[in-house]
């Protein structure tokens, strides 16, 4: 196992990983509304923080995110 910064190439499996995530749990996921961050990692994290993956064999197994707010 690894931590790795996104990169671009990874945003379909994150949107993959969210959407099982989400489901376990009984909450749709809404990429084009609700989730639009995660639907787009590189301009609503990458540019005002960071978002790591934790992949396992190359396939991702975790995530976590840090960007600034604007209040």
């Amino acid at each position: 196992m690894e931590i790795i910064a996104f990169k671009s190439n990874m945003q379909q499996s994150v949107g993959d990983f969210f959407e099982k995530c989400f489901s376990a749990v009984g909450i749709p996921y809404s990429p084009m509304d609700r989730h639009a961050d995660i639907a787009d990692v590189e301009q609503h994290y990458m540019r005002n923080g960071c978002f790591w993956c934790l992949v396992d064999n190359e396939v991702l197994i975790g995530a976590v995110a840090v960007r600034i707010i604007d209040i």
